[in-house]
This record gives structure tokens, C-alpha cells and sequence, in this order.
């Protein structure tokens, strides 16, 4: 049996949206895994599905939606501000040093942010994983100005979407 988390979080970082791939040699019913796996998670944890989907499906995510809860300190009219300036900019460059082999180079976070929007408890973000090259949250907060930990409580990924081809094959 092999295991691999699909989108493995940051640090810190609540998720209520994993997706675990197993790859088995032989096979075992949705009922069985649950039962088999479900027994041995840690309080908090749970299965919510299992379903079988054969090895030529690769799972990538195409989005992924994540709730930043804001502390106290957070000055929420600033942020909206932010927020509209986000909104009105037809682009919005990154500048991404060299990291391992990956190039240096400019990405546009406009065009991969598909929801940025400010919510009575916290601010809300969906990210395209779509494409060769992504964002990442820390990005996202860095250009509103709230990437320290005396303005963000916690994050937490609260959803992940995968390809029509994946979710038929999951019933869903």
C-alpha cells in the first residue's frame, strides 16, 4: 500500500478538504478502506468518502478555497480598500526569486486569484491550480498588506475542487 496526500498543506494550516490517494495491490471495497483506515485516525479526523478510481486518473486539483480568519488587530477597512484596488488592477505582478529549479521569474496573481472577497468572519480566497504555475496564499497576503501573525488568527483550507473526469468516477 502506498499514500500520498494530493495537496499537501502548509504548516499550520487547518484543512477541512484532504484528499488521500492509496494505491493498493489489491483490491479492497470503499466499505473496507473506510473501516480499515477510519479505526485508526486520531480524534478529529474522519473519512467522509472512498471510492476506487482506476490508476490512469491522476487527481490534480483545479482549485483550491481557503477561509483566513483575521485577528483582532486587523484593520478591515484598509483591507477592503486593498481589495478594491485588487479588483480594479487588470494585472497583478509577483516577482518570484530563484527557488531550487525553478527560474526566477513574474507571474501575474490576478489571473490565478478567482475569489478574494472580505466576509464578516474572515476573508475568503480561491486559488486556480490549473495551471503549470500557481499562486500560493502567502502571495495573496503579502499584496493586502496581512501576512503577519499579528493579523491573521489562522487559515484554513475549506474546499478543493477536481476535474469532472475525477468526480464522476467518485459518484459525485
Amino acid at each position: 500500500m502506498r499514500l500520498a496526500l494530493v495537496l499537501p498543506r502548509s504548516v499550520g494550516m487547518a484543512s477541512q478538504a484532504e484528499l488521500l490517494v492509496i494505491e493498493m495491490r489489491e483490491f479492497w471495497s470503499s466499505r473496507q478502506l473506510i473501516t480499515a483506515i477510519g479505526d485508526k485516525l486520531r480524534e478529529g479526523l474522519e473519512i467522509q468518502a472512498a471510492s476506487v478510481i482506476p490508476a490512469k486518473i491522476k487527481p490534480h486539483p483545479s482549485w483550491a478555497r481557503y477561509q483566513i480568519h483575521l485577528s483582532k488587530h486587523a484593520d478591515r477597512e484598509q483591507i477592503w480598500q486593498r481589495l478594491q484596488q485588487f479588483d480594479a488592477a487588470s494585472t497583478r505582478p509577483v516577482y518570484r526569486p530563484r527557488r531550487g529549479r525553478h527560474p526566477a521569474r513574474t507571474i501575474d496573481l490576478k489571473s490565478m486569484v478567482m475569489e478574494l472577497a472580505l466576509k464578516g468572519d474572515g476573508l475568503y480566497c480561491t486559488l486556480d491550480l490549473s495551471k503549470q504555475i500557481t499562486a500560493r496564499l502567502d502571495e495573496v497576503t503579502e499584496i493586502l498588506k496581512i501576512n503577519s501573525p499579528n493579523l491573521v488568527a489562522w487559515v484554513e483550507r475549506i474546499s478543493v475542487g477536481y476535474p469532472e473526469e475525477l468526480r464522476r468516477k467518485n459518484g459525485k
